[in-house]
């Protein structure tokens, strides 16, 4: 815990189970009167005196809160770091799922297609009792 200008914070010193405020890990708390916050899977309850709380209540005070990032790993770092060369393994990767996404839409498309060809054939000949590639076929 330290004092800053206008209050105090809580801030984790890279604890095996950090803080929570709020059911959030968080890297610094701003703590305030009557607060409650847990310290790994032990709940702290922060109160202040009133001759605290009128000290406090005479300074400015910002806010230091921020929410805990997840580590990076080592695969994280290196996929971070700017790839040079078009032909790597990344760019490859990305191209070719562009080219899926592609394909996947096309067929889906199609199959739209087909579906409203049908069911337009089907509404026809329940209309009039005729399929329409029958009449196409007769009409030549």
């Amino acid at each position: 815990m330290q004092r800053v200008e206008g209050g105090y914070i809580l801030k984790d010193t890279q604890s095996t189970n950090g803080i929570k405020h709020d059911d959030v890990l968080m890297d610094i708390i701003d703590l305030f009167d009557g607060m409650e916050v847990l310290v790994g899977d032990v709940p702290l309850k922060f109160i202040l005196s009133d001759e605290e709380l009128d000290t406090l209540g005479e300074e400015e005070f910002s806010s230091h809160e921020r929410k805990k990032l997840p580590p990076m790993n080592e695969e994280a770092i290196e996929e971070e770091e700017p790839q040079h060369s078009t032909s790597s393994p990344r760019h490859s990767q990305d191209s070719s799922k562009k080219g899926n996404d592609a394909l996947k839409s096309l067929i889906v498309l199609l199959l739209i297609i087909v579906a409203i060809a049908i069911g337009m054939t089907l509404r026809h000949f329940k209309e009039t009792g005729d399929l329409l590639p029958a009449k196409f076929i007769q009409s030549e």
